[in-house]
């Protein structure tokens, strides 16, 4: 049961940052999809099927972030650490985007690896 209007957005601890907002915009969908080469869904898909590539947690957390393909600061963060990691993360930005996202499960912190696992 959803405990509030949906949301489309997560808030992240990300490189030892907290409240880092990732939103995949909605209108920037056909951007995302063109940088991902593959439909928004397909790449939810993936996550949640767990057939992702680094490349797809990539896009994926450097669209939300930053609006570009490629963002340096997830890239460092994805060389440096578990990339597995994230993909919780990223299956939170993209469900956010295409149906809208429970409050209370808009939240992502990296320190909890129980929860990624």
């Amino acid at each position: 049961m959803m405990t509030g209007l949906a949301v489309d957005h997560a808030i992240a601890t990300f490189g030892a940052e907290e409240g880092v907002v990732f939103r995949l915009e909605r209108s920037a969908l056909p951007a995302f999809e063109a940088a991902a080469m593959a439909p928004a869904y397909q790449v939810f898909t993936r996550f949640a099927g767990g057939c992702w590539s680094v490349r797809d947690l990539e896009t994926v957390l450097s669209f939300a972030r930053s609006g570009v393909a490629a963002d340096p600061a997830v890239s460092r963060i994805l060389r440096t650490q578990p990339p597995a990691l994230y993909a919780p993360l990223a299956l939170k930005v993209l469900e956010a985007a295409l149906f809208g996202l429970d409050p209370a499960l808009a939240t992502f912190d990296e320190s909890d690896r129980e929860a990624a696992a």
